[in-house]
């Protein structure tokens, strides 16, 4: 029987709660399975421009959409690092290096976008295929990816032996860490509301809501001290905790 049979023919798969389970499975000692998900379904499925479109079928094919996702491809980035952590294996950082960076560059070309206010700006869906727009945890994401990027040169400058391709790494390296700021930034200035003393989900909407927490797990772009986080949490606590105990979205 095919696998959309068994799955009530709702066999998608999105990058990004890909990312989340490959996390379990490498908890649970299935690291290659994980590296399947990596080496195979995302190298086939990456479009030319580097980005990862909203969902797949299980097959690899590109699944119905209705806009795309930024974190998706934000995601996987983050996931390499985040599975490397676990196996250290150099191999496996390497063998994915050149997807990684394809990734990267198209997250550097949605940025320049927002950084500077250009009209036609690459517009991508919240974390819950809402709203259109600049979300918090999209802008998260990305600084988790560019983090993870970053520490992924690092573990590989060492076997790294082309002068030219080092020089180019470190001219990647400056931008990344550029990137970092300018996110950190714009999120202070733009997505951080002082009336309702908490992150807000993004510029056009601005609700509260519990994925904002992205920013500090597990992208970490802030302290879980730092005194607009902790505003943040209380005002979760407050307003959007449901008669179970459990917190909604909105």
């Amino acid at each position: 029987m095919k696998i959309s049979q068994n799955a009530g023919r709702y066999s998608y798969c999105w990058p990004r709660d890909a990312v989340y389970i490959t996390k379990a499975q490498d908890l649970l000692k299935m690291g290659k399975e994980t590296e399947k998900f990596y080496k195979i379904f995302c190298r086939n499925t990456q479009n030319k421009n580097g980005m990862w479109e909203q969902r797949f079928f299980t097959d690899g094919k590109l699944a119905p959409c209705w806009g795309y996702q930024v974190d998706e491809t934000a995601s996987v980035i983050f996931g390499v690092y985040d599975h490397y952590t676990r196996t250290q294996d150099k191999k496996f950082l390497k063998d994915n290096l050149k997807m990684l960076e394809k990734g990267v560059k198209f997250l550097e070309t949605y940025l320049e976008d927002i950084f500077k206010e250009k009209k036609e700006i690459h517009v991508s869906y919240d974390l819950w295929e809402m709203h259109e727009g600049i979300s918090t945890y999209s802008l998260s994401a990305i600084f988790g990816a560019f983090q993870s990027m970053l520490k992924i040169y690092e573990t590989l400058e060492e076997v790294q032996e082309n002068r030219l391709k080092q020089e180019t790494i470190t001219k990647q390296k400056e931008d990344l860490l550029q990137g970092l700021e300018d996110i950190k930034e714009y999120i202070k200035e733009n997505l951080y509301s002082e009336e309702k003393k908490s992150f807000i989900r993004s510029k056009e909407d601005k609700s509260l809501d519990i994925a904002v927490l992205g920013l500090v797990t597990p992208f970490e772009v802030f302290s879980p001290n730092e005194r607009k986080i902790t505003n943040t949490i209380e005002t979760i606590n407050l307003n959007l905790r449901t008669y179970t105990g459990r917190i909604s979205k909105v």
